[in-house]
């Protein structure tokens, strides 16, 4: 969470910024034509590709699924977001099974 909270996770602007990937861009988002940076806020509220994931947040926490403080900051946020990442599978070579 720390990562996700400091923005230093392998999302595809960091990785990017630290010379680990040519294009800060969304890989999901490029693929339908679109230049989409990948951030945090990308990642968690905003990406298509995760919507069902995204849905399933939503239902449980409502309206704080649309904070990134609650998300980031809150108990029940972050067990929430923690099944979001595991459910998306986009951080598994970096967090392992979440």
């Amino acid at each position: 969470l720390i990562q996700l909270r400091t923005g230093h996770v392998a999302l595809a602007q960091h990785l990017n910024h630290i010379k680990k990937n040519d294009n800060p861009n969304c890989p999901h988002c490029r693929l339908r034509g679109r230049n989409e940076l990948e951030t945090v806020r990308h990642f968690i509220l905003d990406c298509p590709s995760y919507s069902r994931e995204r849905f399933c947040m939503q239902r449980e926490l409502g309206w704080d699924a649309s904070s990134l403080k609650i998300l980031l900051g809150d108990e029940k946020g972050m067990k929430t977001l923690l099944r979001y990442i595991g459910q998306t599978r986009r951080l598994e070579k970096s967090f392992g099974d979440v």
